[in-house]
C-alpha cells in the first residue's frame, strides 16, 4: 500500500497543478521513499532474502536521487518556494 500511496504521489507532483511546491513534493518523496525502506527493513515482505535486498537498494538509490534533487531545488529557491533574488 505504502509502494502505491509514493507512486500516486510522485505521479500528482509531475502535475502542473501542485509545480509550485517543488520543494515540498520532494519532502514528501524523501518521507515516503524512507517509510518504504523501514517497511522493507522491518517486515521483509518478500521471500527470498535476495529480493528483499535488492528492492532495499533499489528505495536507496531512489532516496539519494530526491536527495540530489533537494541540494538543486534549495540552492535557487527559500523553504516556501519564493526564488531568491
Amino acid at each position: 500500500m505504502l509502494f502505491l500511496l509514493r507512486r500516486l504521489v510522485f505521479a500528482i507532483s509531475l502535475c502542473k497543478i501542485f509545480i509550485d511546491l517543488t520543494l515540498w513534493n520532494v519532502l514528501i518523496q524523501l518521507n515516503l521513499s524512507l517509510a518504504l525502506i523501514s517497511y522493507l527493513l522491518l517486515v521483509k515482505p518478500f521471500e527470498l532474502v535476495r529480493d528483499n535486498w535488492i528492492e532495499i537498494m533499489n528505495e536507496c538509490t531512489i532516496l539519494s536521487a530526491f536527495y540530489l534533487c533537494l541540494g538543486i531545488i534549495t540552492d535557487d529557491t527559500q523553504i516556501d518556494g519564493v526564488t531568491k533574488q
